[in-house]
């Protein structure tokens, strides 16, 4: 579970700051579902935009207190009604806090996994939860690097906009310092012994596992040929130790 402050907490941040609304792009798909549950202010000025946003729409969980059922509010008439009439997302009325809340989280779930099978994030770099481990794997093979190489690498396997790749890379960037997946040294970025142990669960996930695993320490010791001894050499294979293996 992500909330979006949490995924965008760095470009949130500062005089350059971005606001969540332009990037709703970004989290529509990052993600299989979004829960609001329409008790304060902030979660109903989110059930608005969400309801108006033509990828977010179809992935909203609103849960919402069963007095306000029959309000003829601007809420029920408008965002909430438009959901239950015209999108693949759910409307939960709870009774709250009178009835279990354990009961309330079954029932979201149950919704979220409905929604998951039909509505699923996209698996490319735009999603910055994907973009996550790309730019492990990335730093991976060109530690020390910087911020811009590491927003031109994500760039270069992004769909235009460009400016979206910016954000993305940024946000993902910020997640995986926050998490001490990635370290940054006066050097540049690196990649930290918990960022490791991610990418080696990851790669153990897959069949390709010592395929995968060799690939990443052939361009390692490419890179590391032509930045040491300034000529390049093309990627070997076997022979070398793996960094990604448990030692």
């Amino acid at each position: 579970m992500y909330y979006p402050e949490d995924l965008f907490e760095e470009i949130l941040r500062g005089p350059q700051a971005e606001d969540l609304l332009t990037l709703e792009n970004a989290l529509a798909v990052s993600v299989h579902a979004v829960v609001v549950i329409a008790e304060s202010a902030g979660a109903l000025c989110e059930l608005g935009a969400f309801a108006n946003h033509p990828a977010l729409r179809e992935k909203l969980v609103v849960v919402v207190h069963r007095k306000y059922r029959r309000r003829r509010s601007f809420v029920m008439l408008g965002p909430v009604r438009y959901l239950e009439r015209h999108t693949r997302s759910s409307v939960v009325y709870w009774d709250w806090p009178s009835q279990d809340p354990e009961h309330l989280a079954e029932e979201v779930l149950r919704h979220v996994r409905r929604l998951a099978k039909e509505t699923g994030p996209t698996r490319s770099l735009s999603n910055p939860i994907v973009s996550e481990l790309f730019l492990l794997a990335f730093v991976f093979v060109a530690e020390p690097t910087t911020r811009q190489n590491i927003v031109s690498a994500v760039t270069y396997g992004f769909s235009p906009p460009a400016g979206d790749a910016e954000l993305v890379a940024k946000s993902a960037v910020a997640a995986l310092t926050r998490r001490k997946e990635l370290t940054r040294t006066e050097a540049g970025y690196c990649v930290s012994e918990a960022g490791i142990r991610r990418l080696r669960g990851v790669l153990r996930s897959t069949w390709r596992e010592s395929l995968v695993t060799a690939t990443f320490d052939d361009l390692r010791v490419a890179k590391l040929n032509s930045a040491l001894r300034k000529r390049q050499r093309g990627p070997r294979v076997g022979g070398s130790a793996s960094w990604l293996s448990p030692v």
